[in-house]
């Protein structure tokens, strides 16, 4: 179907040409052997039709147009009523059967497609018509669509040829049913402007067509019902009048997109149900009023149509809007989703017996797939944050497919995600996921036209591309990054090691701007939706999201070895994890599992070492927002306090001390990390202009004394998570007030 931007608008509403006598005979050929019998079919449809032709208008305004869509709507309308007759025995006037038909509903179906027999050839046949419905430009317009169903038409009435022939011509006595409606047009009420311009949306209506009768090369029709709708509004606001409609449920070859067309017989009524709340009523706006047998669906202005069905096709016509729901909330991303990857893939084969029941079992050509980032919300006083949920997979066949299968997986971060990159035979780039739920394990194969659709779907699974407005991966080899529990206090010890990652990359992505400072003090690592920290190895990646409050993060630094930094975690739900497998053991798989489960409901500790110390450094502004502009081990530090009551002081002194000095906008710190200091295994405390310094040399060293520093006392239970980290974005209100002196072996920077 076209765009509404590609459709000549002039084709659509290009009035009917004059002509001296519309009903003229058709020309046929002068060897049809049934030439006599069409005219005798035609004096007779003339006889009957011919009188109510100019019913709402002069023949002479009626368009192409108008005329093809009320040759469809009579042979729907012809279609239900035999149906219904034959349902309830009254009639049997099926192509090749030779039962009489007397019942109402038999003797206004035989007419009502002899409406539709007589408009096909008697009317849209002449040469004129023929000329305008021949013509290559309409293809790609809504009369293009509407000529498409009009070949339908001609295709279903041609098998009736013969019973219309016995209706007319047999003495069935057709023409002699008094209670026989011959009306060509349906006669709806006036509106107002208004009215209209709600009752006919124009934002679809180029590329929805109004009334369907079946399947064309461009268009799937999954049925046809006649209806009334009622326009009114929530503050009792109502039209008077009912209108008669046809509900059609249609889908284009090239599109996913399932569409409710309600129409009239006349152009007054043409309103689209679809997917995008922009552009229209959606399915999933739709209200059910089971009592009176009808759906609301939603316009603009706060308007609603009330659609009401025939008792024996609503429950057909909800249980088929309820499947439509279903699928379209499946594929529409939600309000915590965002779509990150859309795609038609080569192919698509779910390989195990558990594979979902809503798929096929053989590989399926040009799927669609969908990556749907989701989301929740995290609050922190008064700011509130996107924080990662997981991701959700969704899988569709083809639109060329008439019965379509669509399935939804969800990624959730409790379990890894299990993947293969591979080929296949004709090297088609391919990915195979092992997808854990409900119990059971999915496993499917992806094939994809292009090794960058591969490359980008496996990437976003990992978290590594950069979303708008992100930082583009700034990437640091590391020694290797180990997920720890706590540290205990004794000199050397360490917390079990839940897994640990060798020589990998870490790759660091953020927000690339700062925040406004008026909402977010704390510059553009707190209360950050982007950043997080991606370590890829040869068997897998972790994505370590810094979605944090201010005071979350706390840092620790070694004292021996200066390129190691640690970080202390709170429990978090949004670390993810990807495992290559054929690379990892199974070991290694269900350790994985066990980390995501201790990351969400415990502290946890991130031991990583680097291959340079400005690595370290740059890493640690990139995470931390605290620039680093000192950075070494003094030989002593130490604190100087002065006694209540008496005038001396008392002294504590730490032999090996680890320094920075980091800054952050007119911000500046100093934390120092202890060996082997039996106060504290930290201390961090800023430095203000007001402060006073002293440089000190004495016996071979240098160093700076810190009168009165104002510092918090740093916490001494080796039980809590935290001890020996320090938070540099939200420092303790300072308690005590100290001399700090600070020696250095050699002077330094």
């Amino acid at each position: 179907m076209p765009s509404p931007t590609t459709v000549p608008r002039p084709l659509w509403i290009e009035p009917r040409p004059k002509t001296t006598s519309p009903f003229r005979p058709s020309e046929r050929s002068a060897n049809s052997s049934d030439t006599a019998t069409n005219t005798a079919i035609q004096e007779h449809f003339n006889a009957l039709f011919q009188p109510y032709v100019e019913t709402i208008k002069a023949v002479e305004e009626i368009t192409l147009d108008e005329w093809l869509r009320a040759a469809i709507w009579w042979a729907i309308q012809g279609r239900a009523a035999l149906m219904r007759a034959q349902a309830s025995g009254g009639s049997n006037f099926v192509p090749g059967e030779e039962e009489d038909f007397f019942s109402a509903d038999g003797g206004q179906g035989v007419t009502d497609l002899g409406k539709a027999w007589w408009i096909c050839h008697e009317i849209i046949d002449q040469d004129d018509f023929k000329i305008m419905a021949h013509d290559p430009r309409v293809k790609t317009t809504p009369r293009g669509a509407l000529l498409d169903q009009y070949r339908c038409v001609l295709r279903y009435l041609r098998p009736y040829k013969q019973r219309l022939e016995a209706a007319l011509l047999g003495g069935t006595g057709l023409a002699s049913l008094l209670d026989i409606d011959r009306s060509l047009w349906v006669s709806y009420p006036p509106v107002t402007a208004y009215d209209a311009a709600i009752l006919d949306d124009q934002r679809l209506a180029a590329w929805s067509i109004p009334l369907a009768y079946g399947d064309t090369d461009d268009l799937f029709c999954y049925g046809s019902e006649f209806v009334h709708v009622t326009l009114f509004a929530q503050e009792e606001y109502s039209l008077a009048h009912t209108f008669p409609c046809m509900l059609s449920i249609v889908r284009t070859r090239s599109s996913w997109q399932t569409l409710g067309v309600i129409a009239s017989q006349t152009p007054l009524v043409h309103t689209t149900i679809q997917s995008d709340r922009k552009q229209g009523p959606t399915w999933k706006s739709i209200e059910w009023d089971v009592s009176r047998l009808s759906m609301l669906v939603k316009l603009r202005h706060g308007l609603l149509l009330e659609v009401k069905f025939a008792e024996d096709n609503f429950k057909h016509i909800w249980e088929m809007v309820n499947h439509l729901v279903l699928a379209d909330k499946d594929m529409v991303a939600g309000e915590d989703e965002e779509i990150v990857f859309d795609d038609a893939i080569k192919s698509c084969h779910y390989i195990n017996h558990d594979k979902p029941i809503e798929f096929p079992a053989k590989p399926i050509g040009q799927c669609r797939v969908r990556l749907l980032k989701k989301t929740g919300t995290v609050t922190t006083g008064p700011n509130s944050r996107r924080a990662h949920r997981g991701l959700r997979l969704f899988i569709s066949t083809p639109p060329h497919m008439k019965k379509m299968h669509q399935v939804s997986h969800t990624l959730g971060n409790s379990t890894p995600v299990l993947y293969t990159l591979l080929d296949a035979g004709d090297g088609s780039p391919g990915l195979f996921l092992q997808i854990f739920e409900d119990g059971q394990m999915r496993s499917v194969f992806l094939y994809f036209d292009h090794p960058e659709s591969r490359t980008l779907l496996h990437s976003l699974l990992v978290d590594i591309v950069p979303s708008p407005g992100e930082t583009s991966p700034k990437t640091y080899p590391i020694t290797s990054y180990v997920i720890l529990e706590r540290q205990p206090r004794e000199s050397g010890g360490q917390g079990a090691r839940h897994l640990e990652f060798g020589e990998s990359l870490a790759s660091v992505i953020e927000q690339a701007h700062e925040p406004d400072t008026t909402i977010n003090p704390y510059g553009k690592t707190i209360l950050s939706e982007s950043l997080r920290v991606v370590v890829e190895s040869d068997w897998g990646s972790i994505t370590d999201r810094i979605n944090i409050g201010p005071g979350q993060l706390a840092i620790g630094l070694s004292v021996l070895d200066n390129t190691i930094l640690h970080l202390h975690r709170l429990p978090q739900e949004d670390l993810t994890m990807t495992i290559a497998r054929g690379l990892a053991s199974s070991d290694l798989e269900a350790k994985v599992s066990d980390v995501l489960e201790a990351v969400q409901h415990k502290p946890t500790i991130r031991r990583i070492k680097f291959e340079s110390l400005p690595d370290l450094q740059k890493f640690q502004e990139s995470i931390t927002g605290f620039k680093v502009i000192f950075d070494t081990v003094a030989t002593h530090f130490y604190i100087s306090r002065r006694r209540k009551l008496i005038s001396t002081m008392k002294h504590w002194d730490a032999n090996i001390t680890r320094i920075q000095v980091v800054q952050r906008g007119t911000k500046i710190q100093i934390v120092a990390f202890f060996h082997q200091f039996r106060l504290w295994k930290c201390v961090s405390f800023g430095v203000k202009n007001m402060d006073e310094f002293e440089r000190l040399d004495q016996r071979g060293e240098w160093g700076v004394r810190i009168k009165e520093a104002k510092y918090a006392a740093p916490v001494a239970d080796p039980e809590v998570s935290w001890y020996g980290f320090v938070c540099l974005d939200e420092m303790e209100y300072p308690t005590e007030h100290d001399d700090m002196v600070v020696m250095f072996g050699q002077p330094t920077g």
